[in-house]
């Protein structure tokens, strides 16, 4: 269900898909590939296969918090902001891995309110 919601798209290495401070439009799961989390040019994750990225600026309703740069090229599920909202009200697993990711990367645990 997950995987049917998202548009598998790919990234070339060194390219950014996700720009600090800008609108959240879209979520990503990576599927292949890796990828640097930066905050003011700064690394501060790497994130691989599993990893969903968007996802607090799309729960937070705020600009995005890092930027994310492919350091190898990448895999990925694309999932618009409406797509997104749907998996996230109809799919209790995934709402919950969403909630835990979005707690963990900002400490807010009412981003799910």
């Amino acid at each position: 269900m997950v995987c049917d919601a998202g548009q598998e798209v790919t990234v070339p290495e060194r390219w950014s898909f996700i720009w600090e401070n800008t609108p959240g439009d879209r979520a990503y799961l990576l599927l292949d590939g890796q990828a640097s989390v930066l905050v003011g040019g700064e690394q501060i994750a790497e994130l691989g296969p599993g990893d969903l990225v968007g996802e607090v600026a799309l729960r937070s309703r705020r600009l995005r918090t890092a930027a994310v740069t492919a350091t190898t090229p990448l895999t990925l599920l694309s999932f618009t902001k409406e797509r997104f909202d749907d998996l996230y009200r109809r799919v209790p697993a995934f709402r919950d891995a969403v909630d835990t990711s979005v707690a963990a990367r900002t400490g807010d645990t009412a981003a799910s309110s």
